[in-house]
């Protein structure tokens, strides 16, 4: 039986095919961004295909050319194909064995086929170089992690295994047919199962190759997927889109979960939207987006607006969003963007501006104080001197005399501005409070009974206090002024009209909402004083200003615009806070928080003088004071009563004076803030002197600390100023005629 195989249909036929795939593969290169690895799999298809068309067509290209060419061009396919493994790997290409490999492919053709021609050598030595890289490929393949695709690594084996084995049948046969002297050179079976063998293989490493290169494609884009998936779930930000020419819009389940709704039950529509979101920033929002999607440079939509949580509280929304796609006629078709949860970053904002503001209202007041100190300081000397001259007068007139009263009223006008400069000196956190262990109880007690005789008879007052609420270290006027103070504002926001006052006092933390909006208010149980009335209530811009040196919202001439301002300084002197809520027609409510006691203070020992008897005749006494005005109605007043004075307005003088005559005074009597030497300093000096000498400093501003410095001198006094003479006198007198004041 004579077996007959068309040589030439074959070689056309398997030409064609690896021609399409070879065009195929540079189609896929052109079109889309391939992987390392892919362009020598390219290269390598279509030298197989270039190869199979010399074969196809020996007869149009020189013998050399076919031979030496086609041969060169048929191992290039299997050099080339491990090496874009290896790319695909992420491993190192290799090229040179794979060059050298081709130049002695290249030197074997042309020798065994032009000039020594032998197929059977040519065949066995081609095919012995070429094994060597398929069997790479199969290697590669089967142990690389890359290729962990189980039907791409079975497929691709199982074609490089395939050209393997064929390739080794071939020899055999071959050296077969050469020993039973079979003319080989003639057309046969077995080149035609070669080539039928390589184009298998080579359709196969094809479709596996653009197959690998879209599987880590998608691999790629999955990867991104979950990347661009994990940063917005980090983000907590929820993604939108909106078709401008349907007016379809889409959100991501995020958007669902800011607002606490189903995303699988709840639809959001333009109409959904539009119901949650806050009706004063629906039109602002729309025309923001409006202006995004018009605009011909495309600027970025950014818009802040509120959303109802499903449980009815409004949540801040940031939209961020930019225009992404137009139609072929240039009209705006997509945009997308990103909705962010701000509400935290809103409310700290807020929070931020309250405290700028308390800053603010601190620094302000600080400032009023310090210049308010200022001028009450150098008030009280002249009014010193006021009060000094006009109790001088009175003495020299008999108590019948028609201008006595007249005196004694400007003596009582003095204490009230007395009275007002102690107030001022307050307010300035230049007067030191008297504080002790404190029960609010007793002072509530008191301002009510005062308050309900002046109160008109349509307001009622009632006074809730607890009996266990703790004591506090304050100072009792101070307090009785703070209460005195909240209750008279509350009846003046009353009005004439029919109200309610409740002055209440109890212990416990104070509310979540207060702690949020007085950041600096303590969470621990504390002492609270409430006061609450049901006036007309404030508007957030007054209530933010109550609390300012002389702001107020009555007319001319009612009040001084200082008591809430009185009320604010001494809560904050005694470590306290004062909040506020009210609103117009709700009525106010203001509660002072104060730490309960804990330590009961030290008495500093400073009190007014008792009276005693007048000190023996001829007692000296040494009198300093930078003021002329102080130290001549003081000078005047002790002479008169007996006293040997020695007045001097210079402390260096003083001193100078004292120092001739060191035990020639009874009492020293020295003013404590003065230019280059003060009193604390003058004292240490005289002491150096005469260690037993009563001295006794007069001041306008009496520091915890000058107390601190006169508690280590023995027999020192204090007393402030503007004192009255017979004030002064008492004290004197008793510290001279004390023996045991006067041993210090």
């Amino acid at each position: 039986m004579t077996i007959y195989f068309d040589m030439p249909t074959v070689f056309m036929v398997c030409s064609a095919l690896t021609v399409v795939l070879s065009l195929g593969m540079w189609i896929v290169l052109l079109a889309s961004k391939p992987y390392p690895g892919f362009l020598h799999w390219t290269i390598g298809s279509m030298g197989l295909a270039i190869a199979f068309t010399l074969f196809a067509y020996p007869k149009l290209f020189p013998a050399p050319l076919v031979m030496v060419g086609g041969n060169l061009c048929f191992a290039l396919f299997g050099m080339l194909y491990g090496r874009g493994l290896r790319a695909f790997a992420g491993r190192p290409a290799l090229n040179l064995p794979a060059i050298l490999g081709l130049v002695v492919v290249a030197v074997v053709a042309y020798y065994l086929s032009i000039v020594q021609p032998s197929m059977l050598w040519r065949v066995l030595v081609l095919t012995l170089l070429l094994l060597p890289f398929y069997l790479e490929c199969v290697w590669i393949v089967w142990r690389d992690p890359v290729f962990r695709f189980s039907v791409m690594r079975r497929w691709l084996a199982g074609a490089f295994l395939l050209f393997i084995v064929w390739s080794t049948i071939r020899l055999g046969l071959m050296f077969l047919l050469e020993s039973d002297h079979t003319d080989i050179n003639t057309p046969s079976i077995i080149q035609g199962v070669t080539m039928i063998v390589s184009t298998s293989v080579c359709i196969a490493t094809t479709i596996g190759g653009i197959v690998l290169n879209f599987q880590r494609a998608a691999e790629s884009l999955a990867q991104h997927e979950r990347r661009l998936a994990l940063a917005v779930n980090a983000t907590q930000d929820a993604i939108w889109e909106r078709n401008l020419k349907t007016g379809q819009p889409y959100y991501s389940p995020r958007w669902f979960e800011m607002l606490g709704l189903d995303a699988g039950t709840r639809e959001m529509t333009d109409e959904t939207w539009r119901a949650l979101c806050h009706p004063d920033d629906v039109e602002s929002t729309l025309t923001k987006l409006e202006a995004a999607v018009s605009s011909t440079d495309g600027p970025p939509f950014v818009a802040e607006f509120r959303m109802r949580h499903v449980d009815g509280r409004w949540r801040w929304i940031e939209a961020r969003g930019r225009l992404m796609q137009r139609d072929a006629a240039g009209r705006p078709l997509i945009i997308s963007g990103t909705n962010t949860d701000i509400t935290e970053r809103i409310e700290g904002r807020e929070r931020q501006s309250r405290l700028e503001a308390q800053l603010h209202q601190a620094q302000k007041m600080e400032a009023l104080g310090t210049l308010a100190g200022g001028i009450a300081h150098d008030f009280n000397n002249i009014l010193l001197g006021i009060m000094g001259n006009v109790q001088l007068a009175a003495m020299d007139l008999p108590a019948d005399h028609p201008v006595a009263g007249l005196l004694e009223n400007a003596q009582q006008a003095s204490r009230r501005a007395r009275d007002l400069i102690a107030r001022i000196m307050t307010f300035s956190r230049r007067h030191e409070p008297n504080r002790q262990p404190t029960s609010l109880a007793p002072i509530v007690t008191e301002v009510c009974a005062l308050m309900r005789a002046t109160l008109p008879a349509q307001v009622t007052l009632e006074a809730v206090a607890d009996s266990a609420t703790p004591i506090v270290n304050g100072d009792p006027a101070q307090l009785h002024e703070v209460i005195m103070n909240l209750a008279v504002n509350a009846a003046g926001a009353i009005g004439d009209k029919p109200g309610r006052i409740v002055i209440s006092l109890r212990a416990g933390p104070p509310a979540s909402e207060l702690r949020v909006r007085y950041p600096d208010l303590r969470p621990e149980a504390q002492v609270q004083l409430a006061v609450r009335d049901t006036g007309a209530g404030m508007s957030p811009e007054v209530a933010d200003r109550i609390f300012e040196p002389f702001f107020s919202t009555k007319g001319p001439g009612v009040g001084s615009g200082l008591g809430l301002t009185m009320v604010h300084r001494i809560v904050t002197d005694h470590d306290g806070i004062i909040t506020v809520l009210s609103a117009p027609g709700q009525g106010t409510e203001m509660t002072v928080f104060l730490p309960a006691a804990t330590v009961v203070p030290a008495d500093p020992g400073v009190g007014k003088p008792e009276s005693a008897d007048m000190p023996p005749e001829g007692h000296g006494i040494l009198v300093v004071d930078d003021d002329a005005l102080v130290l001549s109605v003081t000078a005047m007043a002790l002479r008169r009563t007996g006293w040997m004075v020695s007045a001097h307005e210079h402390p260096g003088e003083a001193l100078a004076a004292f120092a001739r005559t060191p035990h020639g005074f009874s009492a020293i009597l020295t003013d404590l803030t003065m230019p280059h030497q003060n009193g604390l300093d003058l004292a240490q000096h005289i002491r150096r002197l005469n260690a037993r000498v009563p001295i006794v400093i007069m001041t306008g501003h009496l520091t915890s600390r000058a107390q601190e410095q006169g508690a280590q001198m023995p027999n020192l006094h204090f007393i402030q100023k503007p004192f009255e003479m017979k004030q002064l006198l008492a004290l004197l007198n008793k510290v001279v005629s004390d023996p045991v004041a006067a041993r210090g």
